[in-house]
């Protein structure tokens, strides 16, 4: 099947068929075969985002291509079909300027692909933000209620499939910080899951989010400066169908020193949950891995060594059907990007051809196992011009 761009109408049918595919069973194994998706996919931007089908593993891509001047803004979706991706035209989807982590992807147990965009409309005025979220359907994309949200989103922006429907869970640049929200589509609008903003205090600023399913429900972190404080919190929460309850707080995490440490990802399954954070001292940037046992934290050591942590930057922390995790970065000093996964007692490099990123790698790195544990691996790399490129990176298990 040829590269070339489709209409969204033409695409909503061919699409969910592509999600549908029937996937093949999960390997457990640690040798994989690696295959460069980049030039197939062929895309450049400044944020990019990618989600895989939770039955038949076939993996989306969205991308913002930033414009030189406002409503110039561009948005790429492609979907891959097993030899070639199929892009999907998405022009009517931005008519301003998409910030600069703007978009949220998630595809639906149903197959249906869900794509959110954040930008400022031209109607309301430079630099007024809101988020639409759109689906694809067999008659092409539709939105999903009303633009939504106050203000820019600071990024990301998370889609979660969910027991109780569609969740949008973001930060968002608010008149006296940067706020937590999340809503919920119910069918015909969307809802606030609990408080409009979920941080502790009016006036605070979120620094880092990350979110995941968990038995059908969604667990959310963040960690949040208080004005004047040398100091962040680190919250943890679980959606119970009716409000968030708080879980138990990493060891000697629940408040730390600004500039120290950082939440890098948060991962789960049906039955396992993982967060990871990077913690500096000196030199060293140690990045410490916890799973959730329905109590406590346990540590799971480290997945970058230390003498290997100083370059260590854009990190991804994933779970294969089996729910074990799996930890990505970029390496700036060896031009790599490194994958480990956890055996039970260690941290194991995968035995695969070596990724190359260049020195300029940008984003946090996008890592996703398909059910058949097929693993994609996205990231971009700055090219010298306005939009990078979006580098994809396949590990087929074997």
């Amino acid at each position: 099947m040829k590269n070339w761009l489709r209409s969204a109408a033409w695409c909503g049918g061919l699409i969910l068929a592509l999600l549908a595919l029937s996937p093949g069973s999960a390997q457990a194994q640690n040798t994989y075969t690696t295959v460069d998706l980049t030039g197939l996919l062929g895309a450049a931007g400044t944020h990019a985002v990618m989600a895989v089908a939770p039955a038949s593993g076939v993996p989306a891509v969205a991308w913002r291509e930033a414009g030189a001047q406002f409503g110039t803004d561009a948005i790429g979706v492609a979907v891959w079909d097993g030899s070639a991706f199929v892009q999907i035209d998405a022009s009517a989807l931005s008519g301003g300027q998409i910030s600069a982590a703007g978009l949220g992807l998630t595809i639906s147990a149903d197959n249906t692909l869900y794509l959110a965009v954040n930008q400022a409309y031209e109607a309301m005025g430079v630099g007024e933000f809101r988020t639409q979220v759109w689906a694809l359907t067999n008659a092409g994309w539709a939105a999903l209620g009303d633009p939504l949200g106050m203000g820019e989103s600071a990024g990301p922006l998370y889609l979660l499939d969910t027991d109780d429907g569609l969740s949008l869970i973001f930060r968002e640049i608010a008149d006296d910080g940067i706020a937590v929200r999340a809503l919920l589509w119910d069918g015909s609008a969307w809802a606030s899951m609990g408080a409009d903003a979920l941080n502790i205090n009016s006036g605070t600023e979120a620094l880092t989010l990350a979110a995941a399913v968990v038995g059908g429900r969604p667990v959310i972190a963040w960690t949040e400066a208080f004005p004047g404080d040398s100091e962040v919190q680190l919250t943890i929460a679980a959606w119970d169908g009716g409000g968030w309850q708080g879980l138990a707080s990493l060891p000697n995490q629940s408040e730390i020193e600004i500039g120290t440490a950082s939440l890098a990802g948060i991962a789960a399954g049906d039955d396992s949950l993982y967060i990871a954070t990077t913690e500096s001292s000196g030199s060293a940037n140690f990045v410490l891995v916890w799973g959730y046992n329905g109590s406590a934290w346990d540590h799971l050591s480290l997945p970058v060594a230390a003498e290997e942590s100083e370059c260590a930057q854009n990190h991804a922390i994933a779970v294969d059907p089996a729910g074990t995790p799996f930890y990505a970065w970029t390496a700036d000093c060896t031009g790599r990007l490194p994958l480990t996964v956890w055996t039970g007692d260690t941290w194991l490099p995968l035995d695969s051809d070596p990724i190359a990123v260049n020195d300029a790698a940008t984003m946090p790195v996008d890592l996703n196992i398909a059910p058949d544990g097929t693993i994609y691996v996205m990231w971009l790399e700055a090219t010298g011009g306005l939009n990078a490129a979006v580098s994809l990176v396949q590990l087929l298990p074997g």
